[in-house]
């Protein structure tokens, strides 16, 4: 236990030294937070444009029935789920790239990180697709919790 707590602080501090080595990786996380505001923006424009907001509302609003929610808002919700993932993993995957150089004795950039990620983007995305189905998935069993294993298994099945 107390060899992983040691090596643990090792990996803290070799972290830092990189980031201090290289502030500009800092950059990474700064520009994936704007890059997945503008996609929901894009997503949230769309969204409010099909209606999907108010029949959401509605939906929820325990005292109606009428509206439900249709399938091109659950294309939009799950089209939104893969891309801001996908988003997220591209520029973890700059970011370790670019950290990775460093540690190999190089001297990275932005461009280094973006041009790493870029190369291997058929694997982000495939990591992207399978994390956003699991995560959708996860998050369908915990709202369902409630009607029980089988009612999961059934939904499942259905869609």
């Amino acid at each position: 236990m107390f060899q992983s707590i040691s090596h643990t602080f090792g990996l803290m501090k070799t972290s830092w030294r990189v980031l201090m080595q290289d502030r500009e990786l800092m950059l990474f996380p700064i520009l994936s937070g704007i890059v997945v505001l503008a996609v929901a923006g894009f997503f949230a424009a769309i969204g409010y444009g099909l209606g999907t907001f108010d029949r959401v509302s509605a939906a929820t609003d325990q005292a109606s029935t009428a509206a439900t929610v249709n399938g091109a808002d659950m294309v939009l919700f799950v089209a939104l789920s893969f891309v801001i993932t996908a988003v997220a993993v591209f520029f973890n995957a700059a970011l370790i790239s670019a950290a990775l150089e460093r540690l190999n004795g190089g001297d990275p950039t932005v461009r280094s990180g973006l041009n790493a990620a870029i190369r291997s983007l058929p694997a982000i995305l495939g990591w992207a697709a399978i994390s956003a189905t699991v995560g959708l998935l996860l998050q369908l069993a915990r709202s369902q919790a409630r009607e029980g294993a089988l009612a999961i298994v059934t939904r499942i099945a259905i869609a």
